[in-house]
Order: structure tokens, then sequence, then C-alpha cells
């Protein structure tokens, strides 16, 4: 590690002594660290962690931030400042504080590392691409040629769609936007960004293309009418897929429901480390973390291990309800791993899994539906047709054996088929 210019950040360790000897500056959920009686303190109580690694740890992440500020990253307002008029003393007298004078103009490659490159035409592209080679289409069956829907009012004037002429039994998808009038996209998580874990992975891009806003970018130019229901009235949600020629159904998961669990907030060991503020600015520090427990309560409550690999029930029903109003129905699935679909997959003629999708998820969607790409996605799991088919599982407990079987591997020995077997995936023929 020996001139290395930054930090270097470490996921969170079993053993949160080692991780400074293993190399590592910080790691993730770094609060844990300095609550007493935790394997760190008891590493530095016990001279097994010396306070000379500690402080070089400090000053890397402390010049990190001056690189950032002085390269004009995202560093909060006073906050690099703050540190460097604290810390120019120890900077000064350091090992490697050669590297902060040094820093004082953009490099050549400016562009590279620059804020203005985050979310540019080029990152675009490579989401929308890792988005629609992630998607697994996993059932597409053959249904009827759709008929036009009459609930739901003519096409738009101008429109030059549904003029297919009808045909033989064919597979759903891809979806032909010559027969879609009307296209009921139908489900809560269809037009809510869904980005998938709030813990140490959540990212926020400066903007989100839901499952329903990619559909209408590529269908209303068109004059298709694409037609929204979120769910929480099945009956009227039926009856908006009886009108149309196709449904899109998206059910599945967010970041409530699986994903890393963050537990309470603050933490103990946090507040011990924060100054205490002026009694001028107690007024407001008071404001800011009534607002924090507020609107950030569910996220920082939420995530941690399903208890159960089934859509929930309300969901189930919806699928149900929604695929006998309209036969021509495809079911997304927005989630990060199995879900088993016993009760409802042989209702629906099309599955597909969009996992969780991105920035450009929505595009992406609509390319797969509508043909412009073909599916080539592959499971990188197993999803049984029965949880008693998977080992036990008890979220609660402190200690699980697995054994040497699991996943494909333990329905092969068990001599059970999969629902869907581990690299299971489906195309469209050319």
């Amino acid at each position: 590690m020996t001139g290395l210019p930054g930090d270097v950040p470490g996921d969170l360790d079993h053993d949160l002594g080692v991780v400074p000897s293993t190399g590592a500056d910080h790691v993730s959920l770094y609060h844990l660290a300095y609550e007493e009686g935790t394997a760190f303190t008891q590493a530095v109580a016990q001279g097994r962690l010396l306070h000379a690694r500690i402080e070089d740890a400090a000053l890397r992440i402390v010049r990190a931030q001056l690189r950032a500020e002085r390269l004009g990253g995202a560093v909060p307002e006073g906050g690099a400042a703050g540190l460097a008029a604290g810390l120019a003393g120890s900077l000064a007298a350091s090992p490697g504080a050669d590297l902060v004078p040094s820093l004082g103009a953009r490099p050549g490659n400016a562009r590279e590392y620059g804020p203005e490159v985050i979310a540019c035409a080029e990152h675009r592209t490579l989401a929308r691409e890792a988005a629609v080679k992630s998607i697994v289409l996993l059932r597409n069956e053959p249904v009827p040629a759709p008929v036009a829907g009459a609930n739901v009012g003519a096409p738009s004037p101008g429109s030059t769609l549904g003029t297919a002429p009808p045909g033989p039994p064919r597979p759903l998808l891809p979806l032909d936007p010559r027969t879609l009038r009307h296209l009921a996209v139908i489900g809560r998580l269809a037009d809510v960004p869904n980005l998938g874990d709030h813990g140490s992975s959540q990212v926020t891009p400066p903007y989100v293309v839901t499952p329903l806003a990619g559909l209408r970018a590529t269908l209303e130019p068109h004059g298709t009418v694409v037609l929204h229901d979120d769910g929480s009235d099945p009956d009227r949600a039926a009856t908006l897929a009886a009108g149309a020629e196709a449904v899109v159904m998206v059910a599945g998961y967010d970041y409530r429901d699986e994903g890393e669990y963050l537990g309470s907030f603050p933490p103990p060991g946090l507040k011990k480390l924060l100054p205490r503020p002026p009694l001028w600015l107690l007024p407001q520090v008071l404001l800011a973390a009534l607002a924090l427990r507020r609107h950030g309560g569910a996220f920082l409550a939420g995530g941690g291990d399903r208890r159960s690999l089934t859509l929930h029930p309300d969901e189930e029903d919806l699928i149900a309800r929604v695929a006998a109003a309209n036969p021509r129905t495809v079911v997304v699935l927005m989630c990060g791993s199995a879900v088993i679909m016993e009760s409802w997959r042989h209702l629906v003629p099309a599955i597909l899994i969009l996992w969780y999708p991105g920035m450009e998820g929505g595009h992406a969607l609509a390319d797969i539906l509508f043909g412009r790409r073909k599916p080539t996605g592959r499971l990188p799991v197993t999803i049984p047709t029965s949880p008693e088919h998977l080992p036990p599982f008890d979220p609660d407990a402190d200690l699980v054996e697995y054994g040497a079987l699991h996943g494909q591997a333990l329905l092969d020995h068990l001599g059970v088929p999969a629902a869907y077997p581990y690299g299971f995936g489906l195309t469209y023929q050319a």
C-alpha cells in the first residue's frame, strides 16, 4: 500500500479489530467499531491495534476529502475546509503530506473524474445495456391474436397502430405495437423508482426511468394509449385490463422487503462521535433530527431477509384477477433473488424478471417487450416450486449450518424439478 494517494474502504468485517491491520482504512457501518466492548475497542485496549495505525487511517481519509475538494468533487460545504484547518499541522508533519499541495489544479483528464461525467451519454447507454442483458424471460406461451379494446375508446387520431392482420396463436412476446391501441400497465411498482437496497449499496442517480415511463416513451409517439392503475382496487384494475389489447403487470419487492438490514438510528456509537453543537445552533439541529426520523424512518427500518419467497398475498390475488380479465398478460417481476410463483405462474402466458434494473430500466424493459432486443439473461439462482425443497431457514437464528447441498444441487439430490432451474432463460425466435 506504500505510495497510494487515497484511502482504502472495506465492507463490514466480522472482527472489526483486525480491519486496520488488513490495510483497510474504514469499513461499512463504521459506528459499530466505536461502541464500547466491540472487537475494535478491545483490540485497542489489548494493544493489538496501535494508535499510530488509527491515525494513519484517519489521515488517509482526510487527504481523500481534501483531494476531492481541490478537484471539484462533491464535499459538504465546510467539511474538508474545516478538517484542513484543524489538522493542518498533522498533515504537514505526516508521511505523504507532499501529496496535498500538488493537487491544486485538475489533471489533464479531468473529464474522466469530474462530476460532469455522472450520467453522461456513455454512462446512460451502458446502464441501459446492462439492464437489457440482465432481464430473464421465464415464460412465453402462445396466445390468440388481440381484439381491439372497445371499453377504453378509439385509437388516437392519426394512429398507425392496430393495423396488423390477425393470425394463429403465437407467443405473447415480443408484443407487436401494430396490434396495440391500448396497453394497460398495472401495479404499485410500475411508476416508482425501485433500485433495490437502501443500505450501503444505495445509489442516487439524477433520474430513474420507471417501467411505466419506458413503455410510454416507446408507444405514445406512435399513438398507443398507455393506461396505468396502481392495483390498489382489484376490481378497477381488472376492468382496465379487460379493455386493453395487452397488459403489463409489474409486481415484486422493494427495499422494505429485502436488502441490507440497517437497524435503529442514530446508532449509539455514532452519537458518541458527534461533537456537541453550539447553543445557538441547537434548535436547527433538533429540527433536522426530527425531519430525518420522519422521512427516513421507513428506510432506516427496512431491508433484511424475507420470511417468505412468494409475492405479497394481495399481489398474487391481483395477478389472478388481471389474468382472468385479459389472457394477454405479461408479469414483470422486480426483485433481487428467487420468487416462488406456483400460485399464479400458470395463469399468465409470459413472465420476465426485471430485477432492480437501474436508472435506465424502463427503457430496457420496453426494448425487450417490443422486440428491439432479444432477451439473453439467465437465472443466477434456482427458483423452486416449494420452500420445502430448500434448506431450513430461520432468520432469527445466530448460527445456521446448510451442509454441502443447496440450490440446484439440493433439488437434484432430492429428485424434484425446479420451477425454473439455475441458468434458465428463454429468448425470441429469429
